[in-house]
């Protein structure tokens, strides 16, 4: 075999031993980490009173808030009381797949018709969040771990209908593609902590560069 004709195959061969070790981390998800996942999740807040912040196409406000999720209606609502304007509410009812409430009419009044479907979008993705959450173990089945480090306990799942959940201390990452060039992300942060964080996010594609359509941080001050 003349040197080559060696060298070729050689280099053919590390790559074949390199796709094969990058493929192999895509392992399927199993009984071991599901403790993990779940007590992660057990440990947010739904049900709190706390302060938060909005941004609406580059629109900051503040305001107090009070939330609720009910099991049995399958609903979770937001209350959020705005200096000099009073409280309004958005309910997202799982069971029948509906938005409600005067804050979600005033994210319609907020943004611009031709990005009124990221709202429409959002709301629809954020009540599949909530049936994902609520269906978690058996839904687990479904999904791989495409990253894992056993050390820093940061881990990345990949779910069909273009959902991923990161996990890297204390933080979970909720991410669910809305299309090609917008997703929704639930951050929930603390968890560990006596405070803990929810921030919902609308993020898409503007002129080649990423920017964040919608954003609401919320921080829960008292836990029911």
């Amino acid at each position: 075999m003349n040197k080559s004709l060696s060298f070729f195959l050689f280099i053919f061969l590390v790559s074949c031993a390199h796709f094969a070790q990058k493929k192999s981390r895509f392992l399927q998800f199993d009984e071991r980490y599901e403790n993990q996942w779940t007590s992660y999740l057990a440990r947010n807040c739904y049900s709190a009173e706390g302060v938060g912040r909005i941004l609406i196409n580059d629109e900051a406000f503040q305001f107090t808030y009070e939330s609720m999720l009910n099991s049995e209606k399958e609903q979770f609502v937001i209350g959020l009381a705005y200096p000099l304007i009073g409280q309004e509410i958005i309910n997202w009812d799982f069971r029948n797949k509906k938005t409600s409430g005067s804050f979600y009419q005033r994210l319609h009044r907020a943004f611009d018709p031709e990005l009124q479907v990221h709202v429409e979008q959002t709301n629809r993705a954020i009540i599949e969040y909530f049936s994902n959450v609520k269906n978690f173990q058996k839904n687990l089945k479904t999904c791989q771990i495409e990253e894992w480090n056993k050390e820093s306990h940061k881990m990345q799942l990949t779910c069909p209908h273009r959902i991923s959940w990161m996990a890297d201390g204390d933080e979970i990452t909720y991410i669910k593609r809305l299309n090609s060039r917008s997703r929704l992300e639930i951050k929930l942060g603390g968890l560990e902590k006596k405070f803990m964080t929810t921030k919902i996010s609308i993020i898409a594609k503007s002129f080649l560069r990423e920017k964040n359509f919608f954003e609401m941080d919320l921080r829960a001050e008292s836990c029911d």
